[in-house]
Formats: structure tokens, C-alpha cells, sequence
């Protein structure tokens, strides 16, 4: 799997993506590309801000054709705005976002 939590739907990173998946399986071995909600530095002095919304769904769409699986990164940082837990700000939409892309 590859960390990239301050991926950007809708840029080149998508090529990115699937050239490392091509190269893994070319190793003969399992590719699990990452997604994320989202994230954003700026609340712990960074810089960095990559937009909630539909990013979850954007990457894991664009990074699905290569996967044999996909890798979320979360680790429930509000700090980072990479959370997908339950808050009360945003009650389970999240939760439920991600049930609907890998449940059918």
C-alpha cells in the first residue's frame, strides 16, 4: 500500500496512482492504492488543505481500477480533518459515505 493523505481529486495524481499499481502487480503482488476524506493542516500550523466533500468518493473511484483492495487513511485526526468516526458536528455521515461506496 502508499501513504498519500494529501491527494487531490481531479489532478494528475490519478496517473500516479496507477502507475505504482502497475508496477506491484508487475511484481507479482497485491495493490492497495489509498483514499482519504480529506485534509487539512491548517489547524495544526500547516499549510495544506485538501477539501471534505467529495474527495472520499472522488478518490476511491479514481483510485479503484488498479486496487485489489483499498487502503483508507483516516486515523480519526480532527485535527488533520481526516476523520471518518461519528461526531456530533457531523453526525455518521461519514460512516455512511463509506458503507456506500464498499457496500453494494
Amino acid at each position: 500500500t502508499y501513504y498519500w493523505s494529501t491527494q487531490r481529486p481531479g489532478s494528475t495524481s490519478f496517473a500516479t496512482i496507477q502507475s505504482m499499481g502497475d508496477r506491484v502487480h508487475a511484481a507479482g503482488k497485491k495493490w492497495y492504492p489509498p483514499f482519504t476524506p480529506g485534509y487539512n493542516s491548517l489547524l495544526i500550523g500547516g499549510s495544506t488543505c485538501v477539501p471534505r466533500g467529495t474527495t472520499l468518493s472522488a478518490l476511491f473511484n479514481g483510485n479503484k481500477p488498479t486496487a485489489d483492495g483499498m487502503a483508507l487513511i483516516s486515523w480519526n485526526e480532527i485535527a488533520e480533518n481526516t476523520h471518518v468516526q461519528p461526531l456530533q458536528k457531523w453526525g455518521t455521515r461519514w460512516t455512511d459515505a463509506l458503507r456506500g461506496m464498499l457496500v453494494p
